[in-house]
């Protein structure tokens, strides 16, 4: 395929996205649930939330008080953990699909690097016999799995056993895969000396996004099943400042910040194009989780319900991740806190 053919079959899918991102309608309210705490480069007190499915199910690490790391799936308040069911006792998961098929890797005892797929308890693990691959990145609901790649590929696209390199952008320094969606589509970032820009791939075709207008430094952040495409672009002037950009229809649309705010910065899309990030000064010194429905900014502070327990207290500071049924991951802070931690929430909407 062509790079102006996979622009037209990506133009097809956002029109998808376009009519069904018409259909969705803001949450009125949302109720939080605590998932973990983190303490800020505290080797024993971090903890990592990375990716959630339309079951509601959130997978991560966290580590043990002896330095241990943890995969863990959680749901509902409740953990489990998963390194009983990996060969190792460190272990990180990555990713899950929509099937609760987990993604992940863990180190064996001599400290080597081993991917693999959990499905119903059963463990298969993912070896690259070149050792090309770098960690897991991501999973889709047909199992395809991202890697990072050691060497000056862009990445790795693993699917029934089988490694296929991604090309990088011909002409740039590096290019990094980062985003896998159910087509098989890939999203990454191109890095040149004075400016960046965002690729898609589709089997072995890679083709350049354009930077918005005035923009220096654009990396793609997140896609979803329906062609948008989410990025983060920097534009140097009048005033230095960060946009979150949505793609659709092979036109950028420009996510402003929250009222009061300079810069925004976006995480996750759903397939509704309903977006998660943050606003923010320009140093992000003050944060604010945002949502955006239609282009429109709505801080998700004034989403939570006003009677749940959670509400006097936390700040939300960073929306992650969001699904097709509206659940969303944020960062935020607890006024009770006095040791600079911050914790991982679960809004669920009401």
């Amino acid at each position: 395929m062509t790079c102006n053919g996979l622009q037209r079959a990506l133009i097809v899918l956002a029109l998808c996205a376009s009519s069904i991102a018409a259909q969705a309608q803001p949450q009125d309210s949302y109720t939080l649930t605590l998932i973990g705490t983190a303490i800020p480069n505290d080797p024993v007190g971090w903890f990592a939330v990375e990716d959630l499915n339309v079951r509601g199910e959130i997978v991560g690490a966290r580590p043990t008080p002896d330095g241990t790391t943890l995969a863990f799936m959680w749901r509902d308040g409740v953990f489990q953990e998963l390194n009983p069911l990996v060969p190792a006792d460190a272990a990180f998961a990555s990713a899950i699909n929509d099937t609760s098929v987990i993604l992940g890797s863990y180190s064996d005892q001599q400290l080597g690097q081993h991917n693999f797929l959990l499905r119903r308890e059963r463990v298969t693990t993912i070896e690259d016999p070149d050792n090309r691959t770098a960690g897991a990145l991501e999973m889709n609901n047909r199992s395809q799995a991202l890697f990072r790649a050691t060497n000056d590929e862009a990445g790795f696209l693993w699917q029934r056993g089988r490694f296929s390199p991604l090309e990088p952008l011909p002409g740039s320094q590096s290019t990094s895969a980062s985003h896998l969606n159910d087509w098989g589509l890939v999203l990454g970032t191109a890095h040149f000396a004075d400016h960046s820009v965002p690729v898609i791939w589709w089997g072995r075709t890679v083709m350049e996004l354009d930077r918005p207008v005035g923009s220096q430094f654009v990396s793609g952040t997140s896609l979803n099943d329906l062609g948008s495409v989410l990025v983060d672009a920097s534009f140097p002037a009048p005033i230095p400042h960060t946009r979150a950009v949505l793609w659709v229809l092979g036109r950028y649309f420009e996510l402003a910040p929250l009222a009061g705010e300079t810069s925004s910065s976006a995480t996750d899309v759903n397939n509704r194009n309903v977006v998660v990030g943050r606003s923010s000064d320009l140093l992000a010194t003050h944060m604010t989780a945002t949502l955006w429905d239609r282009a429109r900014a709505i801080d998700l502070n004034t989403r939570v319900r006003s009677d749940d327990p959670l509400a006097p207290f936390v700040h939300l500071q960073w929306g992650l991740l969001i699904n097709d049924r509206g659940l969303i991951v944020a960062r935020g802070v607890d006024s009770r806190d006095t040791d600079r931690r911050f914790g991982f929430y679960l809004l669920k909407p009401r």
